[in-house]
């Protein structure tokens, strides 16, 4: 158990060293000292470490507990817990562990009634030195799946910024470059609300793949070029809003010292100037 803790601390080096810890809890065994034995004894209800956040969202947090409980007597029965995650604490000296959850830790006591009954020497404690919270291994896939996804939506939104750029060159795309703007456009008029502004998305987006089947476009020139410049103001908003989103993405990584998905750092690095 000793070895497994000492791999997975070292594995966790590089995070724990910016990871806010939990302080000193104080002796969490309140018993009374008759001047020979401590006795009816109980452990404090207290809330020792919160779950991490993002966004006012919890995520999934390991929680790296290092406790002392220097004690002689009873067997005791005295836990910390996260939710789900429940760990006794075991007498007779230091000991660490890792609780894995969504919620906060606890101290628990299944049986406070058994506690009150039992008797310990005197100077006995129960000390949570610190713990130490950071991603769980599940949240940092989570994290770096949605920095994948984050990676395409950025890419799309970057060439259609380019290509609506360009729309008075329209009729030189070839196939590849009219499906991304296709494509845009349909999702853009099946969001859209307003019926007006449905119809000027739809009459795009038939123009356009009109124009892909070399067919005449079913609407006049000067309103099909209107139409594709407000698609190249839109994709310049949405291209700054993807950008801004996987910007924070990077930084949730780099707060926590942990190696930024490249294929999101490879994509913000490659887009155009706005």
């Amino acid at each position: 158990m000793k070895h497994i803790w000492k791999i997975f601390v070292g594995a966790l080096a590089t995070v724990t060293s910016s990871s806010p810890a939990n302080a000193d809890s104080g002796n969490l065994l309140q018993c009374v000292d008759d001047g020979v034995v401590l006795q009816q004894c109980k452990l404090l209800d207290k809330t020792l470490a919160t779950v991490l956040a993002d966004a006012n969202v919890p995520f999934e947090t390991d929680y790296l507990v290092n406790y002392d409980f220097s004690c002689s007597g009873h067997p005791s029965n005295l836990h910390l817990r996260a939710g789900n995650s429940d760990q006794q604490l075991v007498q007779g000296g230091p000991g660490s562990f890792v609780l894995t959850s969504k919620s906060d830790v606890q101290t628990y006591d299944p049986d406070p009634a058994r506690t009150s009954h039992l008797t310990f020497r005197r100077g006995c404690a129960l000390v949570v030195k610190d713990i130490t919270p950071l991603p769980s291994s599940n949240t940092i896939q989570i994290w770096n799946t949605e920095a994948r996804g984050q990676a395409r939506i950025l890419d799309l939104a970057s060439q259609l910024y380019v290509l609506s750029k360009d729309f008075v060159n329209i009729a030189t795309f070839n196939l590849e470059q009219l499906d991304v703007v296709i494509d845009a456009t349909a999702k853009k008029r099946d969001a859209e609300t307003d019926p007006i502004k449905k119809r000027h998305w739809r009459a795009l987006y038939d123009s356009l793949v009109a124009m892909q089947e070399r067919q005449p476009i079913p609407v006049p020139k000067a309103e099909f070029e209107q139409y594709l410049s407000e698609l190249a103001g839109r994709a310049r908003t949405d291209l700054l809003t993807e950008r801004d989103k996987g910007v924070a993405i990077v930084q949730r990584f780099e707060k926590w010292q942990l190696v930024v998905e490249q294929t999101l750092r490879d994509v913000l690095a490659s887009l155009p100037a706005v």
